[in-house]
This record gives structure tokens, C-alpha cells and sequence, in this order.
């Protein structure tokens, strides 16, 4: 049989001291997909700044910290979407969420069943074959739309309104999954009564920037009024969205933000919203963007009216 060459084969990386991995993974893809090995962190960003892969796997065996190597691999202008898969045995939802926000898109749990792990990768890898091959399709779609009304999306930023198009087109194309939380300052209606406009307005300019410095590079913050954000995740699960919510909550009791009348901590409360993947819908990105909206719009008004801090779909 002829040794499989990274010549020939598109590249699975991997990152793994455990040979049994090393074995099952060459066995999986014999002939299929070539196995390209490293042993450091050092070496998996150099491999993803010379090589063209298709997916990169890191297993927690191994005396690494992923989570900071998963924000270093999508610091690299290729692999901004690149996936990451974690082989991991702990379940833990904190330990979860950290790698979720950190970059990684999915986890591979042991024991590792054969027949599992190749149909779990095929389907990642083929999905990040198509959204590839369907980005500049989609940028150019977005070139031509006509916009959202300002009543629908009311980020004053146009091109921040295109990208939310353009991943929300892309996943219904691609079958993808893309989430969204809405977001709410649950004490906007005491600070403009307390503090007046201007403080109010500066109080959302601060919110705006929390969540985008806690949010990921692929993430998009859309502006839909003073008190409220969308946050768009793209080629993100349903699951995945309500960890990266809570993880986000988490942040605002030791935040504090600051107006030219003071400083104050901020409640929030989340809806959570998610178009799963291989959706049957037939809609338009416009009409399906403004469904997610109106979706996450709910579930934040019932937040606030159970008193709850999340609430998902």
C-alpha cells in the first residue's frame, strides 16, 4: 500500500503525545486525508502559516495550555476560520466555555470510536470546504444587496450590516450553524432618568466595546437600539451560544462602566437564538437575519419577565 504523501492529500494537522491517537487517526483516514504530526504549539503555528489545511486537532493530553493556542491560531489572518477540534475528557462546562471562546469549534470525547471521529471530520471538513468555496460568492452578493431598514438593523455602521448578511447567507447556503444573543442593559430607563441623554448614550458606547473586546475576531456587534446589541456567532451551535452567553455574563459583575456623570455595573439580560445546522429553510439571508432578530427579541423579553438572565430558544 503507498505511504500516504501531504503532496497528494489535503492535510489534517495534529497535535497529540498519545500514539494510540496517532495510530487511530492514520488508520481513519488511510489514503483519505494526510496526518501531518507536530509535538509543540511552536510547530502547529508554523505549520498554519506554511501549510494549507483542511482541519487542526488538539488533544488535552498534553502539557499545553489550548486555549491560549487556539487564540494565537485564530490571531493568523488564514485560519480565522480554520477548524479546531479539542479531544478532550473533561466535561466541565467552565473548562468548555473557555476553549468555545477561545477559538475551538467542537470536541472529540473519549474513548475515541473510529467509525465517529471520521464521520464527525468529514462533515466538518467538507462544510469548511464549501463555506471556502462559497465566500466570494457571498461577497459579492453583498455588493449588490439592497440594505436592511434601519428599523430592522440599526448599527450605524454599513459594512458591520454586511457582514451580518454575508454569515447569515453563507450558513443558509451552507448548511451551517450561526447563532445570536440579544442583549439588553436592564437599567437604561434608571440611568436616563438619573444621568439624562448624553450618559445614556455614552453608557451603550461603553457596552458596545465590552462585548466586542469579549467577543471573538469572526463575531459581529450590530447596534439594534441604546439599550440592546445583537451579537452574530457565526458557524456556531446552539450549545456553543449558550456557553459563550454565560461566559459573557459572567464579565459584567466585575466591570464597571464609566459616563461623564459616573461609573455604575451594568445587569444584562440575553436571548439566545440559533439556526441549526442543515436548516431545510428556504429564506432569504435578509428575511432569515431579521427572523433571528425578532427570535433573539423574544427570549430577552421573556428574561427580563421571568427574571432570569438567559433564556435560549
Amino acid at each position: 500500500m503507498a505511504k500516504a504523501s501531504s503532496d497528494k492529500l489535503p492535510v489534517i494537522l495534529l497535535l497529540t503525545h498519545v500514539n494510540a491517537t496517532r495510530v487511530l487517526l492514520k488508520q481513519t483516514f488511510n489514503e483519505e486525508y494526510f496526518i501531518l504530526e507536530v509535538d509543540s504549539p511552536q510547530e502547529v503555528l508554523e505549520k498554519v502559516a506554511s501549510t494549507k489545511l483542511e482541519v487542526i486537532i488538539l488533544d488535552e493530553k498534553t502539557p499545553f495550555a489550548l486555549d491560549e493556542l487556539c487564540k494565537k491560531i485564530r490571531l493568523h489572518p488564514g485560519a480565522k476560520e480554520l477548524p479546531i477540534l479539542i479531544i478532550s475528557n473533561n466535561l466541565k462546562r467552565s473548562h468548555l466555555k473557555e476553549l468555545v471562546t477561545a477559538g475551538a469549534n467542537d470536541f472529540l470525547h473519549e474513548p475515541l470510536d473510529q467509525e465517529a471521529i471520521h464521520d464527525r471530520i468529514e462533515s466538518v471538513i467538507k462544510k469548511y470546504s464549501l463555506q471556502q468555496k462559497l465566500s466570494p460568492l457571498a461577497k459579492g452578493l453583498a455588493q449588490v444587496a439592497s440594505p436592511i431598514s434601519e428599523k430592522k438593523l440599526c448599527s450605524s455602521r454599513v459594512s458591520v450590516k454586511d457582514q451580518a448578511l454575508q454569515e447569515v447567507r453563507k450558513a443558509l447556503e451552507s448548511k451551517q450553524a450561526i447563532s445570536l444573543l440579544m442583549i439588553n442593559i436592564d437599567q437604561m430607563p434608571k440611568v436616563l432618568t438619573r444621568w439624562g441623554e448624553t450618559a445614556a448614550e455614552e453608557l451603550s458606547e461603553a457596552l458596545e466595546l465590552h462585548l466586542t473586546q469579549h467577543s471573538r475576531p469572526q463575531d459581529i456587534c450590530l447596534k439594534v437600539a441604546r439599550d440592546r446589541f445583537a451579537l452574530v456567532l457565526p458557524k456556531t451551535s446552539h450549545i456553543a451560544a449558550k456557553l459563550m452567553a454565560e461566559s459573557l455574563e459572567e464579565t459584567f459583575p466585575y466591570t464597571k462602566f464609566t459616563t461623564h456623570k459616573g461609573s455604575v455595573k451594568l445587569n444584562v439580560s440575553i436571548g439566545v437564538v440559533s439556526l441549526a445546522e442543515n436548516d431545510p429553510s428556504s429564506q432569504n439571508a435578509y428575511d432569515y437575519l431579521e427572523k433571528m432578530l425578532q427570535t433573539g427579541e423574544h427570549y430577552l423579553e421573556k428574561a427580563k419577565t421571568i427574571g432570569q438572565r438567559i433564556v435560549s430558544s
